[in-house]
C-alpha cells in the first residue's frame, strides 16, 4: 500500500528554492516544494507504494464557513445545537483542522490530500464543497489552487483521496469528475495501482495527478 504520512495540524513551512544557475542544488537547501523532482535517480523508477507520501488530514479545512449551514455530515443534534450561535463559533474551531492553504502544504511537501466533499442546501447550480462539519471553499476553487501549483512544478505528483461524499446525488458526481477534468486536463493519470507507478513512467507521460473516489 501507499505509504502516506499524514499531518494533522501546525505544518511547517520548507525552504523554496530555485535551482542554482548551474542546473544543480546545494546540498544545504531544503527544497520541499520540489522533493520529488530533487530524489536521487535511484529513486525514480522505485515503485510509488514503497516510497513514504507526506500527506494531511482533513486537507482542505484551513478554512470553513462559519454562516454556512451545517454540513450534512453532521448527526440532528448537532444541527439542532448549531441554531446557538456560540455552537457554530465552537463548530469552527474544532472543523478546521489545517492552517495552511493547499499552496501552502504543497510547498511545504505534502502530496497526499484527504478529500471530503458535498452539495450544499440549497445550491441549485449543482456545485460541491469540501466539508467538515462546516462548508468550506468550492471544490473546483481547491483544485485550481493544486493545478497551478503542478504547472510551476512539473516534476511533482500528487494523490487526490475523494473519500466521503454527502448528499450528493449523480448530477454532483458528475460535476466533481468534470471539476477535476477541468483542472488538471492531461495530468491526470488514467487508472492504476500505485504499485506499477514510477516517478520516472509518470513525468514521461507529464501526468501529474493520482486518486481515487471512494
Amino acid at each position: 500500500m501507499l505509504a502516506v504520512r499524514k499531518v494533522r495540524r501546525k505544518l511547517r513551512m520548507g525552504t523554496i528554492c530555485s535551482p542554482n544557475p548551474s542546473g544543480t542544488k546545494a546540498s544545504s537547501e531544503v527544497c520541499n516544494a520540489d522533493w520529488m523532482a530533487s530524489l536521487p535517480p535511484h529513486l525514480h523508477n522505485v515503485p510509488l507504494s514503497n516510497l513514504a507520501i507526506p500527506g494531511s488530514h482533513d486537507s482542505f479545512s484551513y478554512w470553513v464557513d462559519e454562516k454556512s449551514p451545517v454540513g450534512p455530515d453532521q448527526a440532528p443534534a448537532i444541527k439542532r445545537l448549531a441554531r446557538i450561535s456560540l455552537v457554530k463559533k465552537l463548530m469552527k474551531k474544532w472543523s478546521v483542522t489545517q492552517n495552511l492553504t493547499f499552496r501552502e502544504q504543497l510547498e511545504a511537501g505534502i502530496r497526499y490530500f484527504d478529500l471530503r466533499v458535498s452539495s450544499k442546501p440549497g445550491d441549485a447550480d449543482q456545485e460541491i464543497y469540501f466539508i467538515h462539519g462546516l462548508f468550506g471553499i468550492k471544490v473546483g476553487d481547491g483544485l485550481m489552487e493544486i493545478d497551478s501549483f503542478l504547472t510551476q512544478h512539473p516534476q511533482e505528483i500528487v494523490f487526490l483521496d475523494f473519500n466521503h461524499f454527502y448528499a450528493m446525488e449523480d448530477a454532483h458526481h458528475k460535476c466533481l469528475v468534470l471539476r477535476i477534468q477541468e483542472a488538471f486536463g492531461n495530468k491526470l493519470c488514467p487508472a492504476c495501482t500505485v504499485e506499477s507507478m514510477t516517478l520516472q513512467s509518470l513525468w514521461g507521460k507529464k501526468y501529474q495527478v493520482g486518486g481515487k473516489e471512494r
